[in-house]
């Protein structure tokens, strides 16, 4: 079995905490009607080329 050393589990919540932090930034003033319709089309346009 593997585990994560405090080092570790301390990089891990670093990036994790950056990660959120982006994505929150990058929604901002955007609504989840927006959103959804970004993923969705993006999500069509994927299986267009697929």
């Amino acid at each position: 079995m593997l585990a994560l050393t405090t080092e570790g589990k301390e990089l891990h919540k670093s990036c994790f905490d950056t990660q959120q932090e982006f994505r929150n930034k990058t929604v901002t003033d955007i609504s989840e009607t927006d959103y959804q319709t970004t993923i969705s089309t993006l999500q069509k346009m994927i299986a267009n080329i697929s």
